[in-house]
């Protein structure tokens, strides 16, 4: 009898069986390190910015660095998805191999108990579809006034001013659809697949197109020239923002690097001095942290960023120093305080920690 679509794992297993001597622990934690170097690479041009107005590459050598980290030839791919009774061979982004390889990654990871890493690796897929959909919607780079026009006079419909960066607004809706398609990805069938991919790269085209339509707007009525003078004139305004982006930069770059790296035993050690217990003792704690713990992380660097700049005498420059690091030890052993940044950094320790 022949199977429904549902029941077709053709793809899910023909890939995951050309990988099977090459998918492992080291593997996935070179592509993740990988990873956070890309975003890393974009996040200053591309990706802290507050729109859809810088190009980001993804280029053929990106798409072959993943492909070699597990040693599969894309060719072997492109035989398996020709085999599916379900994907028709003129749908471009479904024949893609290095779409069909990353959710296929994605759904390794999450039956695996690997939910922090499945999410990476499937953000890393909609930033792919960003870099695309970007360059098609902004062809070349907008005029700098009327792009931060039609960011400040957005609704509050729209997701990137509210939450600041086009970075933070494509992790939160890569959560999103995470959360959304959760039992496809778990499931992973020929079927889940169609609609998986597809569904994710629609709605982000969605996101930037409505950017598109509202600058368009702005552009064509001028509204933006009223206001010119006062964006480009207000010091204090652009050095806030500027020490904004710093620590926003930072917080996700120190976020990727924990997820991606091991631990740091020379901060081991330190963190062991003060806390009295032994340094393998810090690095097993950090090895056994629940996962899922991103958002939370980057939220603790902010939080401790800001506590660290408010008082103006200090930069960004300083944070490499031992003065940050001893700053960070006191800020926990404050009692007694009301300020909130210093009870939410307190809380998130101990919601990690327990």
């Amino acid at each position: 009898m022949k199977l429904l679509a549902k029941e077709y794992f053709g793809i899910r297993d023909g890939i995951l069986n050309l990988l099977k001597d090459n998918l492992n622990d080291k593997s996935i934690k070179d592509l993740l390190k990988f990873i956070a170097k890309y975003i890393d690479d974009n996040s200053a041009e591309a990706l802290l910015i507050s729109g859809p107005w810088a190009h980001i590459y993804f280029l053929d050598s990106h798409r072959n660095a993943v492909f070699n980290f597990f040693n599969v030839n894309p060719r072997d791919i492109k035989k398996i998805i020709e085999e599916s009774p379900v994907i028709m061979s003129n749908w471009m982004i479904l024949n893609d191999q290095f779409n069909i390889l990353m959710i296929v990654l994605g759904h390794h990871c999450l039956i695996n108990k690997k939910e922090a890493e499945a999410k990476y690796i499937l953000l890393f897929l909609l930033i792919r579809f960003y870099s695309s959909k970007q360059a098609h919607v902004f062809p070349h780079p907008p005029a700098p006034a009327v792009a931060e026009y039609t960011i400040n006079h957005l609704s509050n419909k729209f997701k990137v001013k509210k939450l600041g960066t086009i970075y933070e607004l494509l992790v939160n809706q890569s959560n999103t659809y995470f959360d959304t398609y959760r039992d496809l990805i778990l499931n992973c069938s020929d079927d889940d697949i169609r609609i998986y991919i597809p569904g994710i790269e629609s709605r982000l085209a969605s996101l930037v197109g409505n950017i598109r339509t509202e600058f368009d707007k702005a552009w064509k009525s001028g509204a933006y020239l009223n206001t010119e003078e006062e964006i480009h004139t207000d010091d204090e305004f652009r050095t806030t923002t500027n020490v904004s982006n710093d620590i926003l930069r930072i917080a996700v770059n120190v976020t990727n690097k924990i997820i991606s790296s091991p631990v740091d035993l020379n901060i081991a050690k330190l963190a062991a001095n003060v806390s009295q217990v032994s340094p393998t003792a810090i690095v097993n704690c950090i090895n056994q942290l629940n996962e899922g713990l991103n958002e939370k992380i980057q939220e603790l660097i902010i939080l401790i960023l800001q506590l660290y700049l408010s008082d103006g005498t200090k930069n960004t420059s300083s944070i490499k120093s031992m003065t940050f690091t001893t700053y960070c030890f006191n800020v926990y052993k404050k009692s007694n305080t009301v300020d909130e940044n210093i009870l939410r950094i307190k809380k998130i320790l101990d919601d990690i920690l327990t």
